[in-house]
């Protein structure tokens, strides 16, 4: 950095650092949580699915009943492709924190950039990787539904982690039409 800094500017640049980390750690944080249940629910499932499975499958030879195995074989593969949707959208996600991580770190070093660019290009490059990671986290909440429209079942946010975000949304909703007068 070409300019002498005073002590008032390191303090500034380094809890600037510090915010821009806590965040960065609270955005990583929600993706680590959405990748928890968008992940281990299929899983679950599709142990779920292989104990059914030996129930189901000799049904395809009796043919009032063939569907209920042509249901299973059908829900097993849209789960084995969520999980393929998730592990996907998880490696963006891991990508997109190491790209910002090394450009950030690279652009400290430069020594012909004043401490005031610096701030301003990590806020921009932090607004950036924030929505970014706030769309990839809706995604993987997401990735059930968008497995289920891949193997022809539609996906219009008929799964688990779309019930949690419409339970959230419709709580939120009911939230905001409290009166002012009746919140305390």
């Amino acid at each position: 950095i070409k300019e002498r800094k005073s002590i008032g500017e390191y303090l500034f640049m380094n809890l600037t650092r510090a915010l821009f980390e806590l965040i960065l750690f609270v955005l990583s944080a929600i993706i680590i949580t959405a990748l928890v249940f968008a992940f281990y629910g299929p899983i679950l499932v599709l142990q779920v699915g292989a104990i059914f499975g030996p129930l189901l499958l000799p049904w395809v030879i009796f043919g009032p009943l063939e569907s209920l195995a042509k249901a299973w074989f059908k829900f097993m593969i849209s789960t084995g492709f969520t999980l393929l949707v998730t592990l996907c959208l998880g490696l963006i996600a891991a990508e997109a924190v190491t790209v910002f991580t090394d450009a950030m770190s690279s652009y400290g070093k430069n020594p012909n950039v004043t401490w005031v660019e610096e701030m301003v290009a990590r806020i921009g490059g932090l607004v950036a990787i924030a929505s970014g990671m706030i769309f990839i986290s809706l995604m993987i909440l997401k990735a059930d539904d968008i497995a289920a429209a891949m193997t022809g079942g539609g996906g219009g946010g008929s799964g688990v982690a779309g019930a949690a975000v419409r339970t959230v949304t419709s709580v939120a909703n009911k939230i905001s039409k409290i009166p002012a007068g009746a919140k305390k």
